[in-house]
């Protein structure tokens, strides 16, 4: 783990680059330790808003894993996820804790089915097509979420009381998610499209990637 002192934190500076494919660079951001003025947005808000977004993805990349024949955690995974609370419940740490479990194992999941050239049965790709688009979807709704994080980093840890744990793994987590989730977001589109799953309104939607 890493202390609240020590704490140098990155986030996500995301454009395309010309030639089609995600470039983006990480800048570092300020301590969670540093001095400075108290954030205007409210932890507990970004923490709820941040396991909503990350919620949605998790749930779309599991719909995709299903779809290329699934994995021996997936059960258990849904299971963690329908237990949670969402929308306007206020969000923990351990949920985002369990919420990026699930997010890495899907996705290292989904990376090799790609790689092994898994094919999608025909009646599976109306779930791989759904589940593409919300991959689309969460990735940005959390995407959108980087600069309240950023923000929260550098806020006085004394200003954040009992929230700055959660703020703490928010800042060290969720960048990693974005970027990976970014990274891997056009191999999957080409891989969809190249084995007749309709991602049309998904490739639309990632138009917004890198904005």
């Amino acid at each position: 783990m890493l202390s609240l002192g020590r704490l140098s934190m990155v986030l996500t500076v995301i454009m395309f680059g010309a030639n089609g494919t995600y470039a983006f660079e990480m800048p570092k951001i300020p301590s969670l330790g540093a001095k400075g003025a108290p954030s205007k947005v409210n932890a507990k808000d970004v923490a709820r808003d941040t396991r909503n977004a990350t919620y949605r993805f998790a749930t779309a990349e599991l719909n995709i894993a299903e779809a290329l024949g699934g994995y021996a955690e997936l059960a258990a995974h849904r299971a963690l996820l329908a237990g949670m609370q969402s929308g306007d419940a206020a969000a923990s740490k351990s949920d985002l804790e369990s919420i990026t479990v699930v997010n890495n194992a899907a996705r290292e999941q989904i990376e090799t089915k790609i790689k092994a050239n898994a094919q999608i049965d025909s009646s599976q790709k109306e779930l791989a097509s759904k589940g593409t688009l919300e991959y689309v979807l969460g990735l940005l709704a959390t995407k959108k979420m980087a600069s309240a994080i950023k923000e929260l980093a550098a806020t006085p840890p004394m200003t954040l009381l009992a929230d700055a744990g959660t703020v703490l793994f928010l800042a060290g987590e969720i960048p990693a998610v974005i970027l990976k989730g970014i990274a891997m977001s056009g191999t999957l589109l080409t891989y969809m499209a190249t084995n007749g799953v309709d991602v049309s309104k998904a490739q639309e939607a990632a138009n917004d990637l890198g904005k």
